[in-house]
């Protein structure tokens, strides 16, 4: 990564929201030069995730998934990743059947502020490099970058994480009744479970997609326990050309998103 020339390394860049995106910003500056301070309004990074598990994909990327964390600044031998090499697919008309592959489709990775998961992980580099956080602090008006996440809402997202003594396995759920236009997963890593419904609203949809979800599971054997739920929101298109004039727009920030495994 080369240093912009318009920018004085002497004086701080401002970044809003210590996501992934945010952090990855904050590391590549700090790498060749810059001072950086990180806004986060949480009073920890990852504070507003769950524990709930997501994918690492290896689909979009030339390069392998710890040659991609290397050119953007980070120790990918740090970090906690589970490969994962089958998953089972289901509809709610055709037997379900398993996938598999000998490259891992994807890395599994924890998401959330406990020292397992991938923000905390990339937040301790962060600070190993020097950047300045500043935890629990609503960034000034001014800033060169935002990474405060998704600025309207084109999917939704709907899970919980709960225990279980099943073995490590990955389902994917398809259809408009559990996942209108997106898909329902369901991840159990080491006796703890993600079950989770990425989906757009449909009109006239009277019915749950999540609780949907949950019965087909239910029906099938496996036990899941009544937990509160929590929810998120994505975007999946570029906003405008905001994107290109200082505050820089990154993450979903800049409506970059994708429609893989794990809504991120």
């Amino acid at each position: 990564m080369k240093s912009t020339p318009a920018i004085q390394t002497n004086i701080p860049i401002t970044i809003a929201g210590a996501g992934i995106a945010g952090m990855t910003a904050a590391i590549q500056l700090k790498k060749v030069g810059h001072n950086v301070v990180v806004f986060e309004q949480q009073s920890n990074v990852g504070g507003s995730r769950h524990g709930d598990y997501e994918g690492l994909e290896n689909w979009i990327f030339d390069q392998s998934i710890p040659e991609f964390f290397t050119e953007h600044g980070f120790d990918y031998e740090t970090l906690t990743t589970i490969p994962i090499h089958k998953f089972t697919v289901h509809s709610e008309y055709k037997k379900p059947f398993l996938v598999q592959s000998s490259r891992p489709f994807f890395q599994m990775i924890k998401r959330g502020p406990d020292e397992d998961c991938l923000d905390h992980q990339l937040y301790v580099q962060c600070k190993k490099e020097g950047i300045d956080f500043r935890l629990g602090e609503k960034a000034p008006k001014s800033i060169d970058v935002d990474s405060t996440g998704s600025k309207k809402a084109a999917a939704y997202i709907k899970g919980l994480n709960f225990e279980t003594r099943l073995s490590n396995q990955v389902h994917l759920l398809l259809g408009k009744k559990f996942a209108p236009k997106g898909y329902t997963y369901l991840i159990i890593i080491n006796g703890r479970a993600t079950l989770a419904t990425a989906f757009k609203k449909m009109k006239n949809n009277k019915t749950d997609p999540f609780e949907n979800s949950i019965e087909y599971f239910r029906n099938r054997g496996f036990i899941i326990p009544e937990r509160n739920s929590f929810g998120s929101r994505g975007s999946f298109s570029i906003l405008d050309l905001k994107l290109f004039q200082r505050p820089f727009r990154i993450g979903e920030a800049g409506g970059f998103q994708d429609f893989l495994f794990g809504f991120g």
